[in-house]
Order: structure tokens, then C-alpha cells, then sequence
């Protein structure tokens, strides 16, 4: 298993990696490949963005794609996107990742990840078990227009 920063987003394979992943359980979301493109392009399109991706035998199994952002005297690191291969899930291939970014991270001066998941998941669970705690503070709010 091989743990890199993407150079060069391949925003096509990337794309289809979401799609397979998200449309699968426990997700059953509804990506289509032209939202998941323009998706991945928007947050590359973000000077500040770095992704990541875990290769096994040629094959990506996992990738993460954030941003740097600063908040007061804090350098932080804000995970947009990141899903691990179906098959390769409850396997450690996503604790690896984190791990690796909170290493490679450091030594840029970030001190803190920071994410949104949604309640139930079993993201929510993994998030838990990797150190991730709720905010109380914080509150996600939403308005349709």
C-alpha cells in the first residue's frame, strides 16, 4: 500500500471512484458522473487544496481531497471529500490516510483537521474511532432557496 499527495488530479478517474463509492451502500446517494466532475474540479480549482490517494497493486483504493485555511492564529485542514473502495473498507486503508495527513501535515504547521459527516453513518463512527470528537459549538445550518 502506497500513501501519496496527488500532483495532478486525475479529475476523471477520481470522479468515477466517487460515483461507484457514494451510490453504493451505506450511502445509495444519486451521483451522476457530470456532478461528481464538477465536484472534484471545483475543490482543485482551490489553490489551498491537497489530495491524497492510497495505492495498492496499480489500483487506487482510497482518496481525500482538502484544503488549508487559517482560523486565528490556527492553521487548519478541512477534509471536503474523502471515501475509501467498497472492497477495501473495515480494512484500515481509511485510518492509514489519516494517519499519513496528520503526519505530512504537521510539518506544514497545521494543527487541527476538521470535517462534516452526517449523524448515523458509519463514517460518523470511523470519524469517532480515528479521534474526531463533535463540536458543540458549531452548527450546520441550511437554507433551500
Amino acid at each position: 500500500m502506497k500513501i501519496q499527495r496527488v500532483n495532478k488530479v486525475q479529475i476523471d478517474d477520481i470522479a468515477k471512484f466517487l460515483v461507484k463509492t457514494f451510490n453504493s451502500e451505506p450511502w445509495n446517494e444519486s451521483w451522476t458522473f457530470e456532478m461528481a466532475r464538477e465536484r472534484i474540479s471545483g475543490l482543485i480549482s482551490n489553490p489551498m487544496t491537497i489530495a491524497y490517494e492510497v495505492i495498492e497493486d496499480n489500483e487506487v483504493m482510497a482518496a481525500l481531497i482538502g484544503y488549508k485555511t487559517c482560523y486565528m492564529s490556527n492553521k487548519e485542514f478541512h477534509i471536503e471529500e474523502f471515501f475509501v473502495s467498497n472492497a477495501f473498507q473495515n480494512k484500515g486503508y481509511g485510518t492509514k490516510i489519516l494517519e499519513f495527513i496528520e503526519w505530512d501535515l504537521k510539518g506544514e504547521g497545521v494543527t487541527s483537521v476538521t470535517l462534516l459527516t452526517e449523524h448515523g453513518l458509519p463514517s460518523e463512527k470511523f470519524y469517532e474511532k480515528n479521534g474526531f470528537q463533535h463540536n458543540s459549538k458549531l452548527v450546520f445550518m441550511k437554507k433551500k432557496i
